[in-house]
């Protein structure tokens, strides 16, 4: 076999290498080398396995994860739609990483663009699946201190929550336990109590009952109560809290 047929058969190939291997390949080859090479969809699947290294956290090479960051970000920004999701979960995976390893504001905008280039995918599951891009993107601006961002991220993953969640499901409780927080944060208490009632309000309603959450639920009332100085409405909640039995 040739030089040139040897070239071709990993031409073909790449989508289908081994994550390790497409890592050691874009650690040793700048990105813009292999976007002019390969196809656009086969370098997306390949970057998403690769990715997925990252978000089981075997693999934690620096200069690896800025290549693929690199590599990542020049594709989604092509006018081609095709292939999004893959994409979308390669930066969720990247976010997941700089999650873990406490940089907050990196998870957050990793996250963010897990999310636009998600629902810009055209996928029938990319609204569904932007919902864990929400919970990690509103959850990473809360730990980097960027509540005024985290309550407009909020706001709209809670309007994609209830545009695909039916009545009498509790998911987005805990959406509006996180708003509660951010509130309180902002100082917005009157908000931030109207966001604990509409949580709990969930969970009873609930035809199907989740224990834990709703354990969650009520303690996290009682204990937003107990910072507000009214401990005998506080101590309600936290009695309701550990009379739930979690199975």
């Amino acid at each position: 076999m040739t030089h040139n047929e040897d070239e071709e058969e990993i031409l073909e190939n790449i989508e289908d290498m081994m994550p390790e291997d497409f890592l050691d390949l874009l650690s040793a080859t700048p990105p813009s080398e292999l976007i002019a090479k390969y196809s656009r969809a086969e370098l997306a699947v390949a970057a998403e396995g690769a990715a997925e290294l990252f978000y089981s956290d075997e693999e934690t090479d620096k200069k690896k994860y800025a290549r693929l960051l690199d590599l990542t970000t020049r594709l989604a920004k092509s006018k081609e739609k095709t292939n999004g999701i893959n994409l979308a979960n390669s930066f969720y995976c990247l976010a997941s990483y700089s999650y873990r390893q406490k940089e907050y504001e990196e998870a957050a905008d990793l996250a963010l663009k897990a999310v636009t280039t998600r629902l810009a995918s055209g996928s029938e599951i990319a609204e569904s699946s932007a919902l864990h891009d929400y919970f990690l993107l509103v959850n990473a601006l809360c730990w980097s201190k960027q509540f005024a961002e985290a309550e407009k991220q909020a706001g709209e993953w809670l309007a994609l929550s209830n545009k695909l969640h039916k009545e009498g499901d509790t998911y987005n409780s805990e959406i509006h336990l996180l708003r509660a927080r951010i509130y309180e944060e902002l100082n917005r208490i009157a908000d931030a109590e109207d966001e604990f009632v509409n949580a709990i309000e969930l969970h009873e309603a609930a035809k199907s009952k989740n224990s834990a959450d709703a354990k969650a639920a009520y303690n996290a009332f009682g204990e937003f109560l107990k910072r507000r100085g009214r401990d005998s409405e506080a101590e309600e909640f936290i009695n309701r809290a550990k009379a739930i039995k979690v199975k």
